[in-house]
């Protein structure tokens, strides 16, 4: 029932899901357990490039969450692009943790919630640092249409 197969091309390369709740129930396991099978070699045929190693960060990230009200018929990746874009150098990563069409939202809108990680290589960022990729990063998103939820 809760299972997924992953894919590269036309070939397998892992497939994962849950085991079956009598087995878990059988193993008194108490919690739901997952099983996974990966297919390295298939995997690492398909790799392109040099794998590319980096030294681990010597300074802290600093994390922001965007909960954005923007059309509903926008697509999410123009919002992250526009993200990336305006974030420059110091943003490190973006991720997609939400998004939300309900009662409380206009129902020509939704909302979109973004995790930015944001990180400088040379010290640890400060607020007004963070703050100037922020601001950036809304005057972009305000040209999709898109604002600060609650705003």
């Amino acid at each position: 029932g809760r299972a997924a197969a992953l894919t590269l091309g036309d070939e397998w390369i892992a497939c994962l899901g849950e085991i079956a709740p009598v087995v878990q129930e059988n193993y008194e396991l108490g919690t739901r357990a997952y099983v996974a099978v990966l297919d390295f070699n298939t995997i690492a045929a398909k790799r392109r490039g040099a794998a590319v190693y980096k030294r681990l960060p010597r300074f802290p990230a600093v994390l922001r969450d965007l909960a954005l009200v923007c059309p509903r018929q926008l697509p999410v990746l123009a919002l992250r692009r526009a993200i990336e874009k305006a974030g420059g150098a110091l943003l490190e990563d973006v991720r997609l943790f939400d998004v939300y069409s309900g009662s409380q939202i206009d129902p020509d809108k939704k909302s979109v919630a973004f995790r930015l990680q944001l990180r400088s290589d040379k010290a640890t960022l400060t607020d007004e640092e963070a703050d100037a990729v922020i601001k950036r990063c809304l005057k972009a998103l305000g040209a999709l249409d898109a604002v600060l939820r609650g705003v």
